[in-house]
């Protein structure tokens, strides 16, 4: 079966076919100007006098604010009402986030019990080898590791000695003794429930600390591990229930790197793009850490349909995939060749749960801490490496394997021998790439999730139109209409490349796509037909208005038409073009579907 859908996925979430869950009525604002500005400092209180609304979180020094509604509104009209507030940079939901492991039925195990089948065999049959590279171990610098996930049983038998203690903080005495905004953060916090107990309520979050100790020493030694060579820090925004908004992750992220964690593991993730989230990876980035995200667990190529935090283009992501005991890419994980960079053991792998049990767990929740578990491995024995040189270690040391040629960025699965043997003949290099935002054109489009006022993602709140005065070239229609017509081209292509019995007969498809953009009398058109011999027309020198009417239409193979239609937006205050898809319907998507079905039941 080949995979025509791709083509699909890029419309169908360039339309916003379904959105992501958020917290109702709470959204997240960044704000114009300098962060100690009085025009920043006044915004709150114009906010809950005029707005109703009532700040919940508030990152001051970045200018970043969480708003709920204390009236009912709901985040479509807190979003309709505040996008062109002059204050504001950019508003968008707070998206919810769920942690990246299957659900099963538990087998679990006492300490006792583990100890008698599993000492010395490591926390998998995969051939990591992560039991030898425990003896290249020379140092001891107990580098921090932050998990953000559900918490940690801070009392297991395999974990507890290893739980980081903020060492300026004094322990219950009601006060915040190093002054970092947390009262009593002697182990961490809970920014779930807002409190200084990170307890896993669900077990996810000490598994996970299991697998990334078990990466550094034997997890299953009786009674406890040595002496722990890494440090653990419970940073828990995830509920009883695996989920937990993006606010609050947010939240945990800047606590990890403004508290020392040179590592932060990521089993989580959702579907929808975050400009605050991405903003504060990037602090983490700036922070040398290295951020490790599960790729997701819905057998999805993340090329097409990102999950985030995971495809995030930050320099220090690393974004991974899961491996079954042979190798081959689970069946539930997702891939990428150009976004998901390598994979790890994500089926049946053994590790600690609640009180004081083992048990095993599948999912990319389980393949990103064996990633994390050698990152800190590494900062162990070169605590001065950035989280970008450490990346670039694991990914340049990985075993290749056939089966995950074309599914993984580096084609291989994590040697943790390799790459700390690698590491610590390495000679400690400062150099960072240069990021910003600015340079994904992805995230430009994508920034502002809900600007439609529809419940599904808003295509563009604000793209940036090149040059100047009424004769300007909207980029943004370019490259909506560019997308547009990669379309037919990817479809075609991929019907060529089948089996060379059928090429000849594919070659006699005629895929036709017509973009048209009407302005009163005039319009801009791109047409695309007869894709081998190509005749493609576009003009975009028209201006466009409020109003206008952008449609995409698609002849299928039949002779059948389908028809999307949007509308071009214009924003006042930063003068650029928007295009917003508001008729992506039921009956186009299901019209959609069927010609997928056809083409495939062609190919047979």
């Amino acid at each position: 079966m080949f995979n025509i859908l791709l083509a699909f996925y890029v419309i169908l979430f360039t339309v916003g076919a379904q959105a992501q869950n958020y917290v109702p009525g709470r959204v997240i604002v960044k704000l114009r100007g300098k962060a100690s500005s009085l025009q920043a400092s006044s915004f709150a209180s114009k906010m809950n006098s005029e707005n109703n609304l009532e700040k919940t979180k508030s990152w001051s020094s970045f200018n970043l604010h969480s708003f709920q509604s204390k009236s009912g509104e709901s985040t479509e009209q807190m979003i309709e009402a505040l996008k062109n507030d002059p204050d504001v940079e950019y508003v968008e939901p707070d998206y919810l986030m769920n942690k990246q492991s299957l659900d099963a039925s538990i087998q679990s195990y006492t300490a006792s019990e583990v100890h008698g089948f599993v000492a010395g065999f490591g926390l998998t049959t995969n051939q990591v080898h992560g039991v030898e590279a425990w003896s290249q171990v020379t140092s001891n610098n107990n580098p921090i590791v932050a998990i953000i996930d559900t918490g940690i049983d801070l009392n297991h038998v395999a974990l507890s000695d290893a739980i980081w203690t903020n060492t300026h903080e004094i322990a219950n005495n009601g006060l915040d003794d190093d002054g970092n905004g947390y009262i009593d953060d002697v182990n961490g916090w809970n920014f779930n429930d807002n409190n200084n107990y990170p307890q896993d309520c669900d077990g996810h979050g000490t598994h996970v600390a299991g697998i990334i100790r078990g990466t550094t020493q034997d997890l299953f030694k009786s009674p406890h591990p040595d002496a722990p060579i890494i440090k653990i820090m419970p940073l828990k925004f995830l509920d009883c229930y695996g989920e937990g908004s993006t606010s609050n992750a947010i939240s945990a992220i800047y606590y990890a790197v403004r508290n020392g964690a040179k590592v932060l593991n990521n089993s989580w993730g959702g579907g929808s793009y975050s400009r605050a989230l991405h903003e504060a990876i990037i602090y983490s980035y700036t922070g040398k850490t290295v951020f490790i995200a599960a790729s997701g667990n819905a057998s999805n190529n993340n090329d097409a349909a990102k999950t985030y935090p995971a495809s995030y283009d930050v320099p220090n992501v690393i974004s991974v995939a899961a491996t079954t005991s042979s190798d081959a890419l689970a069946y539930f994980s997702n891939f990428g060749a150009s976004s998901v960079h390598l994979a790890a053991p994500g089926t049946s792998i053994l590790s600690a749960y609640p009180g004081d049990h083992f048990t095993a767990l599948s999912g990319t929740s389980m393949a990103a801490p064996f990633i994390s578990g050698v990152a800190a491995l590494i900062m162990n024995e070169k605590p001065t490496m950035n989280g970008y040189q450490v990346k670039s270690i694991i990914a340049g040391t990985v075993d290749m394997k056939s089966q995950l040629s074309g599914k993984v960025m580096t084609g291989g699965r994590v040697n943790h021998l390799s790459a700390l043997s690698y590491a610590k003949s390495a000679t400690i290099n400062s150099y960072q790439p240069e990021y910003g935002i600015s340079v994904s054109s992805e995230d430009r489009a994508l920034a502002s999730a809900l600007a439609s006022g529809g419940a599904g993602c808003g295509l563009i709140n604000d793209v940036t139109k090149m040059g100047g005065g009424n004769g300007g070239t909207p980029i943004g229609v370019i490259l909506i209409i560019s997308v547009l017509l990669l379309i037919p081209i990817l479809m075609i292509q991929k019907l060529k490349n089948r089996k060379p019995r059928y090429q000849r007969a594919y070659e006699r498809f005629e895929v036709s796509s017509h973009v048209s953009m009407k302005v009163g009398d005039s319009e801009v058109v791109a047409d695309l037909s007869t894709i081998s011999l190509g005749g493609v027309g576009v003009n975009t020198q028209t201006l466009l208005e409020q109003g206008s009417v952008v449609t995409l239409k698609i002849q299928t193979p039949d002779g059948n038409e389908m028809e999307v239609k949007g509308k071009v937006v214009w924003k006042n205050k930063s003068k650029s073009y928007g295009i917003q898809f508001v008729e992506a319907n039921s009956t186009v998507l299901e019209r959609i579907g069927a010609w997928t079905r056809m083409l495939m039941s062609s190919s047979n």
